[in-house]
């Protein structure tokens, strides 16, 4: 009960002299309540002749708590809680490895680093204008010159762009990319393979309609959708969200695909993350080189997982772009 919560009595086995407790947040309510009760068992004791009582000394008012608050308590074991996670939120990213160079990049992944991004300010205004900043096209002529030996076979058309994860900058490198290799004078066609979170329109300031989707239902002809870019020889396919999108890329894309590299030179994907939804391994199966995009701070877990998943599709990697590594600055001179 509630009184039982709040008052509480001893019998001293030495003296036989009852002590009253009474907790009370307040120290005057826990005074008043202290002497009411003691008088009440004096008052109860004279009505009954076993019994005999007296008050040997009153209660006073208490100078210092007698506890800390429940409230304090509780704020304490709030605050012990927090900090408990949060240094067990830290051992636990001890135990898994952020990749912060290229070369920790490639020894987690097992594949060369055939391109290497820094950090720009000309790419966070977008990539329609990173090409005038000279470390940005410095770094793509690189990527570009690294995948040249084997685009050269001939034998390579169709590139897909992936990532781990989301917001690695893999849109950014395949628009980059694709401007790259069109100063090459290939035909290139860039398109947006991401039918659930679509980049191509938004970044390029485009209309989506008419699009991949509508290309992959048949409703438009891909070189009807396919818009001239921002650059010679670029062409983009954009496209908008659309709910069905992992039946209409397995049913459709190979053929889209087919009928894409008949009129262009080097067709380059923007997929999905590869860890996030099944929709880029499905286009990863048709490509005939991937590009895996790595963004500085990636778990190397996530990255071993992205290259397992590749190999487990006998899809072949082209090899891995470290993105946004500060030390992946890129000497240039004027």
């Amino acid at each position: 009960s509630t009184i039982e919560k709040v008052i509480d009595s001893n019998i001293a086995t030495d003296t036989g002299n009852m002590r009253v407790v009474c907790r009370l947040p307040d120290p005057l309510r826990a005074e008043r309540c202290a002497n009411a009760f003691a008088k009440q068992a004096v008052v109860f004791s004279k009505k009954d002749r076993l019994l005999s009582a007296q008050l040997v000394a009153p209660a006073v008012k208490p100078t210092t708590p007698a506890a800390p608050p429940r409230r304090l308590l509780e704020l304490a074991s709030l605050f012990i809680g927090s900090l408990l996670g949060i240094v067990a939120s830290l051992l636990l990213e001890r135990g898994r490895p952020r990749l912060r160079s290229w070369r920790d990049l490639a020894r987690a992944s097992g594949y060369p680093v055939v391109g290497r991004i820094p950090p720009s300010r000309a790419l966070k205004q977008g990539p329609l204008a990173a090409f005038s900043d000279l470390r940005t096209a410095s770094a793509f002529r690189i990527l570009r010159a690294n995948l040249e030996p084997q685009l050269r076979e001939g034998s390579i058309d169709l590139i897909v762009v992936s990532s781990p994860a989301p917001a690695d900058g893999k849109t950014t490198v395949t628009t980059l990319l694709g401007e790259a290799l069109s100063r090459l004078g290939m035909r290139v066609l860039l398109i947006d393979g991401d039918l659930r979170r679509p980049g191509f329109a938004r970044i390029m300031r485009v209309n989506p309609h008419p699009g991949l989707a509508e290309v992959l239902r048949g409703e438009t002809p891909i070189m009807e959708a396919a818009q001239k870019g921002w650059a010679e020889n670029v062409w983009i396919l954009p496209t908008a969200h659309d709910p069905e999108a992992g039946d209409l890329l397995a049913r459709r894309l190979t053929d889209v695909l087919d009928e894409a590299r008949e009129n262009f030179d080097l067709v380059v994907i923007d997929t999905p993350p590869l860890l996030s939804t099944d929709d880029a391994r499905t286009i990863a199966t048709m490509a005939k080189g991937i590009l895996l995009v790595v963004t500085r701070g990636t778990l190397a877990r996530s990255v071993n997982e992205a290259v397992v998943a590749i190999e487990a599709l006998q899809a072949p990697l082209m090899g891995i772009v470290a993105n946004r590594f500060k030390e992946s600055s890129v000497p240039y001179y004027y």
